[in-house]
């Protein structure tokens, strides 16, 4: 094989490792596996194996920030996110969390 091809062959590896390791939000609560981005929602890499851990990208007709997926992953809530849409058309503000079959849920501020 000559030189210049191995060399382009390694090169897309490298991109094509770079390019995964952007799409990864983190650790699934599930199963440990990565998290990463699909496209339309954010889906666990061990769904091969099973798990089948999703998060949407948008939620109440809002859409998840980075941040805020994170935040699911890795403390299974975000900070307080304004915007949401209820079914009757009016705006609210919540908390995103995971509840313990890792569905997400909405966490109203008290008041």
């Amino acid at each position: 094989m000559p030189q210049n091809f191995q060399d382009k062959k390694e090169n897309i590896a490298d991109v094509a490792g770079h390019m995964e390791q952007e799409n990864v939000m983190g650790t699934c609560p599930k199963c440990q596996n990565s998290v990463v981005n699909k496209g339309k929602f954010y889906g666990c890499s061990g769904y091969k194996d099973g798990c089948k851990f999703t998060l949407p990208k948008r939620w109440s007709q809002k859409a998840l920030t980075k941040k805020n997926v994170q935040d699911l992953l890795s403390k299974r809530e975000t900070s307080l996110i304004k915007g949401f849409k209820s079914k009757k058309g009016s705006n609210f503000s919540a908390k995103l969390t995971l509840n313990d079959e890792m569905k997400l849920a909405f966490e109203f501020p008290k008041k």
